[in-house]
């Protein structure tokens, strides 16, 4: 089972980073909002003054007068038909409610202002503004002050007030010992310098004042204070989604850990349910969870009860079925003293299949032994490879037809497990190879370093690859491969693979690379070697006699 803190940290982990992104594309869109409304109350006027500055000039004097301000600010500024409208947003000022176009660009803090001019609402006064706090209120001082110079000295102080209304921030003239400047900043001023003064930058709130010289009156005109506006930075964003990632995550395995733990603990109860191994699976808590383990619970309970119960009569029958054939067995011996010769045939017929019924219902009643759990194995130690040798010998007087090869990197192969157990798996396996091979069967035995490696080939039709896992069901004859003429009931390697699993092994089958039908393989771990077994050949093949 895929861990579920993965799935959970996996979707997480994808949720945030969707978060991050709707997050910089809403803080962009914040900022953009933000800087275009400050545009609007910090730029409106002073493109007003500039736009009405155009106006009053014509031909050649229209020109200069763009020049001088172009110059003066630093600006580039340009004068007609508005290039592609379609990138601007209109908004108005508040005074006279005149149109103002801007386009921003928040991930370059730069913006586009276009103006219309007087009387003429197809041309526009046009510019790009890439530091806006000390660029465009320089413009502003500079601008007030010629739009001062234009009226006369009694008149100026009224036109300031009305200038005032057009700005979102104070202008106003004082005195020198108002400035609150330095006397370095009172020498630029009195040079005809504008002074930009810049508070802490630090601060919460930053702002700026520009101070300028009105002429020879002694007065100075103030523009400000101005806030400087500050764009939210894309690091807050990420600051967030890490922040909340690491409380999220921290939260998912408080709040999830111990579910995972009682999942594993019930995927471990159901994985062992059937086995020696199985026990009830215990979780403590009133949760789904634990409410799902009583369940399993009970539904083990009744499946184990059903499983004895099927044992149970599998058992029970194969016992009552032994007196009645071992009478049957008897009689027939009876007839075929003082049968005649005609019916001879009949008998010895009836004594082979009284045979296999015995046969069968030892396999059934070995199977149902094994079943048992838990199984108890009568463990000895003994030298595998000779009994195995004889059981070849008494096959090869059996099938005279079938040539038998054995092979083993070892010359002695002393196992502590049960004989009698084990050397029926062979014994099966033997025989469901000498009724299916054609003239050849090979039997190894070696010794790894992992594994008791004990395999028998045949050269015979071999074993369909779909079909090799399901033949180690019991009563399970593959229809090309099987069938009740070649004798069998579908129980030999079923019990192959209960003993293989009774001494902590498993049994696979194969293509045989050499005699090319199929590979029976018994893998038995190493730790059912004696201690008196001695050094193994692992370095060398295993010899074919």
């Amino acid at each position: 089972m895929k861990s579920i803190f993965f799935k959970l940290y996996s979707g997480l982990i994808c949720i945030l980073l969707l978060a991050a992104l709707l997050g910089y594309l809403a803080l962009q869109l914040v900022n953009q909002i933000r800087y275009e409304n400050y545009l609007v109350n910090n730029v409106g006027g002073t493109f007003s003054l500039m736009a009405a500055g155009i106006v009053r000039h014509d031909g050649d004097k229209q020109q200069q007068w763009i020049e001088i301000v172009e110059r003066l600010t630093g600006i580039p500024l340009e004068v007609g038909p508005l290039k592609e409208p379609e990138r601007f947003t209109l908004y108005h000022l508040k005074k006279d409610n005149q149109a103002l176009l801007i386009a921003s660009d928040p991930g370059q803090q730069t913006a586009s202002i276009a103006l219309p001019l007087p009387g003429n609402s197809q041309h526009f006064v046009q510019a790009k503004l890439e530091d806006i706090n000390q660029t465009v209120t320089r413009m502003t001082a500079l601008l007030i002050l010629n739009e001062l110079g234009r009226h006369p000295k009694q008149q100026r102080e009224a036109i300031l007030k009305q200038l005032d209304q057009n700005f979102s921030y104070d202008l106003t003239l004082v005195t020198a010992k108002e400035t609150e400047l330095d006397q370095s900043q009172l020498r630029q001023l009195a040079r005809g310098d504008i002074v930009i003064n810049l508070n802490d930058t630090l601060s919460s709130n930053p702002f700026i004042k520009v101070y300028a010289r009105f002429g020879n009156s002694g007065l100075y005109l103030t523009v400000g204070p101005i806030n400087i506006f500050q764009w939210y930075p894309v690091s807050i964003i990420f600051l967030l989604v890490i922040s909340g990632a690491l409380l999220v995550l921290a939260a998912g395995y408080i709040l999830i850990a111990p579910f995972e733990k009682k999942l594993k603990r019930l995927e471990q109860g159901i994985n062992l349910a059937g086995t020696s191994k199985a026990n009830p699976i215990e979780l403590s808590g009133n949760d789904g969870i634990s409410r799902m383990a009583d369940s399993v619970n009970a539904m083990m309970l009744r499946i184990e009860g059903l499983i004895k119960q099927q044992r149970q009569l599998t058992h029970d029958i194969s016992h009552e079925l032994r007196t009645p054939v071992a009478r049957m067995m008897f009689r027939v011996e009876g007839m075929s003293i003082d049968c005649l010769d005609t019916q001879r045939p009949h008998i010895s017929g009836m004594k082979k299949d009284l045979g296999n019924l015995n046969h069968m219902i030892d396999e059934i009643l070995t199977c149902a032994r094994l079943d048992d759990n838990p199984q108890p194995l009568d463990k000895e130690e003994f030298d595998l490879l000779p009994l195995v040798q004889s059981m070849v010998y008494d096959l090869t007087i059996q099938h005279p037809d079938i040539a038998f090869h054995n092979g083993s990197n070892c010359e002695r192969l002393i196992l502590r497990a049960d004989d009698a157990l084990l050397l029926r798996a062979i014994q099966n396996l033997l025989n469901n190879a000498c009724r299916h091979c054609q003239s050849h069967i090979l039997t190894t035995i070696k010794v790894t370093e992992k594994y008791i490696h004990i395999c028998v080939e045949d050269d015979g039709s071999g074993i369909p690859e779909e079909e090799r896992e399901r033949i180690f069901d019991p009563f399970i004859r593959l229809d090309k491969s099987r069938n009740r003429a070649l004798g069998g009931f579908g129980l030999g390697l079923p019990i192959v693979q209960k003993v293989t699993q009774h001494h902590g092994g498993h049994v696979y089958v194969e293509q045989s690379p050499s005699l090319g039908g199929a590979s029976f393989i018994i893998d038995l771990p190493i730790a059912l070697l004696s201690r008196e077994q001695p050094v193994y050949k692992t370095d060398k093949k295993a010899d074919k006699t």
